[in-house]
């Protein structure tokens, strides 16, 4: 009877470690759109990596208790976040569900067939899972295999389409000049 009743304290034991990791990762995690950089840092600490663009983006790594926070902010504020785990663990689904409660703005996220665009992904995918907040069109994304978990803003997603855009823009009036001067080349002999 001593024997099981130490087996028995044994799984409490862990039961409550799993518990205090858990309640700590989610605080950390908790509704984190929207905070300027002195925000994040007085959380997290000074980033491992701070990379802006010329598009006015700014990208803050940081890294907690084998985890990886990268915070995406547009004019300050963050917009976007990518959590990666590192250990040897995927999220469990009933962390993916917390952590979305966690972030959500009250209507709570529920999953999504649509692509950034708004056109109805074919298929269905057990490697993503995406899903959308109804009331403030804030997406969520996990990619089992990464085991990334994402979290963006309207205003983010609609960045990421005019960012791309724009790069497809330039791609094509480089192919454009390449192709002008490549005929003037073949013209000119």
């Amino acid at each position: 009877m001593g024997r099981f009743s130490t087996a028995h304290e044994n799984e409490l034991q862990v039961e409550k470690v799993e518990n205090a990791i858990t309640h700590f990762i989610t605080n950390h995690l908790e509704a984190r759109l929207g905070e300027t950089r002195q925000q994040l840092e007085s959380r997290y600490g000074k980033p491992i990596s701070d990379v802006g663009d010329s598009l006015g983006e700014l990208a803050l790594v940081f890294r907690v208790e084998g985890f990886q926070f990268a915070y995406f902010l547009l004019n300050g504020v963050s917009q976007g976040v990518l959590i990666r785990k590192y250990d040897t663990y995927f999220f469990e689904e009933n962390e993916v569900t917390m952590f979305m409660k966690k972030n959500s703005l009250g209507s709570g996220y529920e999953p999504d067939n649509f692509d950034w665009y708004g056109k109805p992904i074919q298929g269905n995918s057990t490697v993503v899972k995406q899903y959308r907040e109804k009331s403030s069109g804030r997406r969520a994304y996990y990619e089992q295999l990464s085991q990334t978990l994402a979290f963006m803003t309207q205003e983010y997603v609609d960045y990421q389409i005019k960012k791309e855009k724009r790069k497809q823009d330039l791609l094509k009036e480089q192919k454009r000049a390449y192709e002008e001067k490549r005929q003037q080349t073949i013209d000119g002999f």
